[in-house]
């Protein structure tokens, strides 16, 4: 099922030049982390990985590491953070806004902040490492 939202979702973007500028107006490129630099930053500890998809979905799986924090709690919870390593947001992929706005918001609170590039669906086709169930 993943796979089929994912290629309608890349028809669409093939067909509708519309939605590559959406993107590009939404997205900040300097805050963009590719995927595929993720696994040296965390293997190096570097980085803290923050899903702020809704819990039910951060249960379902998630990025191996990863903490739940819902964009929608994000403001009232920045001291749950640290400041001392630079915070990589993730959500439903390429067009969720929450972890373009996640990713503002805790620049704007003095965090070093970026976001991944794509979000679960992604990461999760292309069979890298996840993990299930509730945060420790």
């Amino acid at each position: 099922m993943l796979r089929l939202w994912l290629a309608l979702r890349t028809a669409g973007e093939t067909r509708l030049a519309e939605l590559g500028q959406i993107k590009k107006e939404f997205q900040a490129e300097e805050h963009l982390l590719l995927r595929e630099e993720l696994p040296k930053l965390m293997k190096r500890g570097k980085v803290l990985l923050l899903d702020v998809r809704p819990p039910i979905e951060y249960q379902s799986g998630h990025l191996p590491g990863a903490v739940s924090i819902p964009s929608y709690e994000l403001e009232n919870r920045p001291d749950e953070l640290p400041k001392d390593r630079e915070i990589i947001t993730y959500c439903r992929g390429e067009f969720c806004l929450s972890a373009d706005e996640s990713t503002a918001l805790l620049r704007k609170h003095g965090f070093k902040a970026m976001r991944l590039e794509g979000g679960w669906p992604e990461w999760a086709v292309e069979g890298r490492p996840t993990e299930a169930g509730r945060q420790k």
